[in-house]
């Protein structure tokens, strides 16, 4: 509706005192075909954005968003000894200890073995 220098939304009742135009510009909402002022950059009907108010709630969501929670390493131990220092067997020297002792073979049925106690394990 346009009365004088007052344009009113017909949906809302925004009124929005703006000469420059005689006519007031009204969109059409692509969602759900109801009509919204033009100077609103959203439906109100519906919640629809337009581009630009995509663009500022963009822009606000990543100035609020919370940093990304930091999740430390496994820091993997020895059970016997509690050093840190230690290392993975590899396939080749498992493939050695069982052809040399059988499958019966540490070396070939562990996964980790601590260089500090010489401790061999399987971590689950």
């Amino acid at each position: 509706m346009f009365y004088g220098d007052v344009t009113f939304c017909p949906v809302c009742g925004f009124a929005d005192n703006n000469p420059k135009s005689e006519e007031p510009s009204f969109k059409i909402c692509p969602k759900c075909n109801k009509e919204y002022l033009g100077v609103i950059d959203h439906c109100i009907e519906c919640g629809y954005s337009t581009d630009s108010y995509k663009k500022k709630m963009k822009r606000l969501s990543m100035e609020l968003t919370d940093p990304v929670d930091y999740i430390p390493p496994i820091i993997l131990k020895c059970p016997i000894c509690r050093s840190a220092n230690i290392k993975e067997i590899s396939a080749t020297s498992k493939t050695l200890g069982a052809v040399g002792f059988g499958i019966f073979s540490k070396t070939a049925r562990s996964q980790f073995e601590c260089k500090s106690c010489g401790y061999k394990w399987w971590y689950k």
